[in-house]
């Protein structure tokens, strides 16, 4: 059996740094880039402006792997780390 581990690192608003910081380290491309503004508005309404620029989801593929990060909304807690 072929298994693959695909890590998923949860930034506090720098998860679109880190992600072209991998990307060149691995010698790999950025894709699938996703910001929280790109999202449509949910129940509770538009997205606050704050965190428009803020990743919801991004991928690095290097190779046959690939890892994927995020952002937290501001506010919410995140431990380096953890």
């Amino acid at each position: 059996m072929n298994m693959q581990w695909t890590p998923y690192l949860v930034m506090d608003g720098n998860a679109e740094e880190a992600a072209d910081f991998y990307a060149k380290a691995l010698g790999g491309v950025v894709s699938e880039k996703m910001r929280f503004g790109d999202m449509p508005p949910g129940p509770q309404g538009p997205m606050p402006e704050e965190i428009k620029s803020r990743i919801t989801h991004v991928r690095v593929v290097a190779g046959s792997q690939q890892l994927m990060l995020s952002d937290t909304h501001p506010g919410m807690a995140h431990q380096i780390g953890n």
